[in-house]
This record gives C-alpha cells, structure tokens and sequence, in this order.
C-alpha cells in the first residue's frame, strides 16, 4: 500500500479501536482483526466502479459503445480484452474485437484465436500495418453491422516514450472512445499511479 492508503487505514482503525470496551485479552484480537477488515473493505470499495451498468448505460445513449484497453507492456491487455469479450457476449451483447497491437509478435494471433473461440468477430490486418485504421475499420464494421460493442485491443507502451504515445492518440481521436481502460501490473506500486496519470492525458 502507498503511504496516502496506509494513514487512511491507520486513522480508520484508531477511529473504529480508541474508546472501545474490551473485557476479556482474547476480545482484544478478535476486535482488531474485524476494525482492520473492515477498514480495508472500506478502503477497497471506495475506488469501485460498476463496469456493467456503465455499459447499459452507454449502450442506451449510442451504440456501438468502444472501449480501447490501454497500457505498458506485458500487463494482460490482450487476456484482459478477451475475458471481457467473452463476458459481455456471455451476456447477450454482440462485440467486436480491433487487434489494434499490430506491434508485437503473434498479437493479432492471440486476440484472433481468443475471439474465434469466444465467438466473435476480429478485425484485423498485418503485422506493423496502421493501428489506428485497424480500430476505426472495426468501428465502421460495428456500426454497419448493428454490433453492440467494440472492443480496441492496443499495443503496450512505456508512457514515456512521446511518439509511441503519439500514436495512441491517433487511435483515439479516429475512434473516439467511450470509455479507455487502463491496464496495469498489481506489483507496479506507486510507479502505475503515474503510469495510468500519463494514459489519462491522452
């Protein structure tokens, strides 16, 4: 935990603990271990945001309803991309899928199997060919189909790199997404803060 979540749990359990009565020692761990789940089960969903209802809600407004899964290298975007594929298919809703990593080596095989066994469609083109065109010729095909959601599937890239960024935005001003999803590593700490910060300017 970063040091900001680390007061706020510290404050939360002093709060819940401080004037508390105990009677017994074996009351005293027993009212511990409930002040700190509780503590942390507050601290967990006070970030939590309903993806589904999001969705719905965008679906009632628009559609198709794009969502680009963004993020640094070797974070899960593809794997992340095809399990939420599969779920909102799973759920009745039709999606298309833009293998938009045309970097990486097998990229667009891996989402293209991923989406034939899913059972959906995947728009995709050669490797090192134009992401961007590669999203928006999955945007046009959704709407011309009547699909429900499109799913951009992007190639990881260090927030730092400006060109590579560049790009990124290029896909999205040509797709004008609903919503962009940051993937990140758990273990990145503090360093996904400013990770997902950097992605957020786009």
């Amino acid at each position: 935990m970063g040091h900001a979540a680390t007061e706020d749990l510290v404050n939360a359990l002093k709060s819940r603990i401080i004037g508390s009565r105990v009677n017994t020692r074996t009351a005293l761990p027993t009212l511990l271990e409930k002040a700190l789940r509780d503590s942390l089960r507050r601290l967990l969903e006070a970030g939590y945001w309903d993806f589904d209802k999001t969705v719905r809600a965008l679906l009632s407004e628009d559609s198709p309803v794009i969502i680009m899964v963004v993020g640094v290298n070797g974070t899960g975007k593809t794997t992340t991309s095809a399990k939420m594929a599969y779920r909102l298919n799973e759920e009745g809703y039709s999606v298309v899928m833009a293998a938009a990593d045309t970097f990486r080596a097998g990229a667009i095989d891996q989402l293209a199997a991923h989406a034939e066994r899913i059972g959906v469609r995947c728009i995709t083109s050669q490797r090192g060919g134009d992401s961007a065109a590669v999203a928006r010729d999955a945007v046009d095909s959704a709407k011309a189909k009547g699909d429900d959601i499109v799913i951009i599937d992007t190639a990881g890239r260090m927030q730092n790199k400006t060109n590579l960024m560049e790009e990124l935005r290029k896909v999205h001003r040509v797709t004008n997404p609903h919503l962009v999803l940051f993937v990140a590593d758990a273990l990145a700490g503090n360093d996904a803060v400013e990770q997902a910060r950097v992605f957020q300017s786009m």
